[in-house]
């Protein structure tokens, strides 16, 4: 993996994504704390995070998901200590529930920081053609490259994410 972009440009990218989308985040960041709080997702939370991460494409499928499902797969998700694919892998159990969504349940939610694995941004370090196997060098990789630049994994996804829409536009 590799960095398509100057690692100086991550805050000029991420500040890019907030100018043009200070909105979109909204929704999902008023339930952070309340689901961080519980430490797990209700089914409305969950809509609430998937309509964010899909654009409500998968909607119809979470909604077939039961309240105390949601809650059970969540709160295990969030608090276990098991291995990285583990917890994406538990997640994924929901309705609904791919990779770009468990992801993003793990980067809003979990105590641990977690890149979010959309195509645009697994494209900006060079993920052309995923393969799930490369969930936790993904991971990791993210998590060094936030470190090495001093931010948080909030705004390298927003910086990833940006770099890779502002090249397809």
């Amino acid at each position: 993996m590799q960095l398509r972009f100057n690692e100086s440009q991550i805050r000029y990218y991420a500040c890019k994504y907030l100018a043009e989308h200070s909105c979109y985040d909204k929704p999902v960041e008023r339930i952070v704390d309340d689901v961080k709080g519980r430490g797990y997702l209700t089914k409305c939370d969950l809509i609430t995070l998937s309509d964010w991460a899909k654009n409500g494409r998968n909607i119809r499928q979470i909604k077939c998901n039961s309240d105390d499902f949601v809650k059970e797969i969540t709160g295990f998700a969030l608090s276990s200590d098991t291995a990285e694919r583990d917890r994406i892998c538990y997640l994924r159990r929901l309705n609904g529930v791919g990779p770009a969504v468990a992801s993003a349940i793990l980067h809003w939610f979990h105590k641990d920081h977690y890149p979010i694995w959309s195509p645009p941004a697994r494209n900006s370090v060079g993920i052309d053609s995923p393969k799930w196997g490369e969930w936790e060098a993904y991971v990791s990789f993210c998590r060094c490259l936030a470190k090495k630049n001093k931010v948080n994994m909030q705004t390298l996804d927003r910086a990833l994410w940006k770099y890779s829409a502002d090249r397809r536009a």
